[in-house]
């Protein structure tokens, strides 16, 4: 074990010798250079980790050669070209860890041989293409990866097959069409993030299957229609973020049946899902930004945002003028003057100016125009105009 040195240079071919090696653990160096052929001759080979490095060029197709090995990780290096067909024909590895990196080409059908995989980490690379539907051969699977890519196409219903997955990231990437209910059949899924794609259609009811889910995270799609009461069943959610989608209609009343949702809850940017709402309390919260997205509620009669970390002014409408200090206390960052709280409103441009200073300003002109007034008056006064 070698790793967390300051060693440099390259990894020397004639590292071949060691025959009866087993663990080759060089992570967090500075080894740069080619991972050479060669490596691929020790047959005995069970660990090779050299994550954090400044390796480059290609995984070796020798790697297929690697017959006892179980775990490679690869991360943080700047290896390029595709993923050797022959590494997921390996039948004892368990890990395969290339996170970041610069690594191309499509996920490979061969992928689905590998059964004893249980981790595969491919965020932060160039992959393309889309997933192959032999990615539910990956029945032992419990750690997915795939995000940050540039995959597209739709996610196979295959995926459900992944019985064991605890953890699915397969966001910021091009994926389209409806999120599989078949992943409603993964019930020992514990985080899914499919945020920033292109997903669109209505959420699928079969995630309320999803008892054990602490985390969902589907922001930054075209997702519509309503958000399925079913999701109430997820009674183990702590963070569930529906932001900058499409979706309609209401909260549904059973969400609040979710005890444990205390880290987040995010809708923002759906206003529409709000758009009959009368009474709003979101006292008592950590809500930071500005309010801007509020003004799109006309049915609002009743609002309380007090104690929570909202900042910038109030929009300038009959609604927040009509608030009281109580419903607005407990937000130090709220643009005040004078020791009144500033409203903003947006002209037909665009252009966005506070109440105070639009008054200042109308201030202003008067005095202006009074001044000319005078000015004049005197003027022609000296003249004996007047």
């Amino acid at each position: 074990m070698l790793s967390d040195n300051k060693i440099s240079g390259s990894i020397p071919p004639s590292i071949s010798k060691l025959t009866s090696l087993s663990q080759l653990q060089l992570d967090t160096n500075q080894i740069s250079g080619l991972i050479p052929l060669e490596l691929g001759e020790l047959s005995k080979l069970a660990i090779f980790f050299a994550w954090k490095n400044q390796l480059e060029g290609s995984i070796p197709f020798s790697f297929s050669s690697l017959t006892s090995i179980q775990a490679v990780d690869l991360s943080h290096n700047h290896l390029t070209s595709s993923i050797p067909p022959g590494l997921f024909l390996l039948q004892n590895l368990t890990k395969l860890l290339l996170l970041s990196n610069d690594i191309s080409g499509a996920i490979l059908l061969e992928i689905g041989q590998c059964r004893s995989l249980v981790s595969l980490r491919l965020g932060c690379d160039r992959i393309e293409g889309c997933i192959p539907l032999q990615i539910g051969g990956l029945a032992g699977i419990n750690f997915l990866d795939l995000s940050s890519n540039r995959i597209t196409g739709t996610v196979p219903d295959e995926i459900g097959n992944g019985s064991h997955l605890q953890m699915l990231n397969i966001s910021n990437n091009i994926l389209s069409g409806e999120p599989p209910a078949s992943l409603g059949s993964i019930t020992s899924l514990l985080i899914l993030d499919a945020s920033f794609n292109q997903f669109s259609r209505p959420i699928p009811d079969s995630l309320g299957k999803l008892a054990s889910m602490n985390k969902l995270i589907i922001e930054g799609n075209l997702l519509s229609g309503p958000i399925p009461s079913s999701l109430s069943r997820c009674l183990s959610l702590k963070l569930f973020d529906l932001s900058n989608n499409r979706l309609t209609s209401g909260i549904p009343n059973e969400l609040c049946e979710i005890e444990g949702l205390d880290i987040a809850l995010d809708l923002s940017r759906n206003i529409s899902i709000l758009g009959k709402l009368s009474v709003l309390d979101l006292s008592y919260n950590n809500l930071d930004d500005s309010l801007a997205e509020l003004p799109g509620l006309d049915n609002l009669i009743s609002l309380n945002v007090s104690n929570n970390t909202f900042t910038r002014c109030l929009p300038d409408t009959k609604l927040f003028h009509k608030l009281s200090a109580s419903d607005l206390a407990g937000n130090e960052g709220f643009c005040t003057h004078d020791g009144d709280v500033c409203f903003v409103s947006s002209n037909a441009n665009g252009v966005t100016s506070t109440t105070k200073e639009s008054r200042r300003l109308h201030k202003l002109k008067l005095a202006i125009v009074l001044l000319i007034i005078v000015t004049v008056a005197m003027v022609l006064r000296m003249l004996g105009v007047i």
